[in-house]
Order: structure tokens, then sequence, then C-alpha cells
């Protein structure tokens, strides 16, 4: 009798297959991109903003998007080891699924 050829499924837990999945909704997003939700980091009138206030303005603007992808954009006004931060905290923000730094600004896909 000829036994038949057994299909193999290798499974890698999901992780390859999560990973494709993540970079397609990033690249449907980026198509999408004209009319995303922006955020423009920038000094506040007076001129300074702390380290917390920056990060909570970040923190809150993720949580309150309602969308799937934002766009953080990081003002003249903060320069040095400010803006060395902003890509840090959006990094640790258990909302978002994956960030592309773009030079000047960094787009962010948000978890489903």
């Amino acid at each position: 009798m000829k036994e038949g050829k057994r299909k193999e499924n290798i499974d890698d837990h999901g992780g390859e297959q999560q990973q494709r999945e993540v970079d397609l909704r990033m690249q449907a997003a980026e198509l999408r991109d004209m009319h995303r939700k922006v955020l423009q980091l920038d000094l506040h009138p007076e001129g300074k903003i702390s380290f917390h206030e920056l990060e909570a303005e970040i923190e809150s603007f993720i949580a309150s998007a309602q969308t799937d992808a934002v766009r953080i954009i990081p003002g003249l006004g903060v320069q040095g080891k400010l803006k060395g931060m902003v890509k840090p905290w959006i990094e640790k923000n258990p909302l978002v699924e994956k960030i592309k730094d773009e030079g000047g600004s960094f787009f962010v896909l948000l978890r489903e």
C-alpha cells in the first residue's frame, strides 16, 4: 500500500506569523497616514517642559487616540536629552505594538 505524503506544519508558536501580521498592519496603517492623529511635542509657551509632563502628554495622547496608529513628532523645542527620551517613553507604553523611527518623527502602530 502506498503511503501518502504527510504535510508537516512547522509551528513556531505563532512568532513568525504574528510578526508578519504586525508588519502587514503597519503597512496598511502607513497607507492611511494622511488622516492620522498627530501629536506635535513642543515646549510650553513659558519655554519649559519637564520630563514628567512630556511623558504624561505622550501617554495621554496614545490612550485617547481611538485609532490604529498615530504619529508623534518631537518639535523644535524638544531637543537633546528630552528628545532622546521620547522613543523609550513610546516603547514602554503597553498600547504600542510597533514603532517606526522616521528620523524627525515616530509612526506608532497601536495594539488591536
